[in-house]
């Protein structure tokens, strides 16, 4: 009797789990079949999203040549820059000493045989060239400030002598002995200089000469005494 209950109880347990076996066999056969069509879902949007970057990139490049393209049609070359480079070298190439020496003779109503330069000189200001020219003729001194351009900066003229007339000391020996006093201190001769000042002045109770010349492009400043002829002080540059 015992024994039929066992059987019983096994045939009622056996029926119970074979439903269970059949849910348990199918769901692992939909499983493997979910992870089978996985990989080919993820290598087709793998692909898609491959296309969608390469016509991006495409896209890309042609907006990129397109934008090339109509900045060098609004923007053809052009040689104004190189030109104005090349004026702006010529202006500060300058038209030189002797163009320069030429502006300043015209200024001056003279010829170039009526002169002598004591000073021709090519100088910055202010980034710019300017030359100097300074010049004599027997009786008067010009000095110019000639730009890179050719035009008149500034210009002066002014007598050689200046000896003022009744001086009140007696007894001054007079403008030729001076430069002769001077010429002497500077072991030059009159034929070798161009005078660019001779004055007569009261400097500390004492009456003097001061006498300017060039030599050869060097300056000479002598201070003779105007009653002693006696040579105070002579300087070059």
């Amino acid at each position: 009797m015992e024994r039929k209950s066992n059987v019983r109880f096994s045939q009622k347990m056996l029926v119970c789990l074979i439903p269970m076996i059949i849910l348990l066999i199918t769901g692992c056969a939909n499983r493997d079949k979910n992870e089978n069509n996985l990989p080919e879902n993820q290598i087709s949007n793998k692909q898609e999203h491959s296309l969608s970057e390469e016509q991006l990139t495409n896209h890309t490049q042609d907006a990129s040549t397109n934008g090339q393209t109509t900045s060098s049609a609004e923007n053809p070359p052009s040689n104004n820059q190189g030109d104005a480079s090349a004026n702006e070298q010529e202006g500060q190439a300058g038209i030189g000493l002797e163009a320069a020496k030429e502006i300043a003779l015209q200024h001056a109503g003279m010829s170039a045989s009526e002169v002598t330069f004591f000073k021709e000189e090519q100088e910055y200001e202010d980034g710019q060239i300017e030359y100097k020219i300074d010049f004599v003729t027997a009786t008067t001194k010009y000095e110019y400030e000639i730009s890179v351009t050719g035009s008149v900066l500034e210009s002066s003229q002014e007598p050689i002598e200046q000896i003022q007339e009744n001086f009140p000391i007696e007894g001054i020996i007079t403008v030729e002995e001076a430069k002769a006093a001077a010429l002497g201190a500077a072991q030059v001769t009159a034929d070798q200089i161009a005078y660019t000042k001779v004055e007569l002045d009261y400097e500390d109770g004492r009456a003097e000469y001061e006498i300017e010349f060039y030599v050869n492009g060097i300056e000479y400043s002598c201070i003779v005494d105007a009653v002693t002829s006696k040579v105070l002080e002579l300087e070059m540059e």
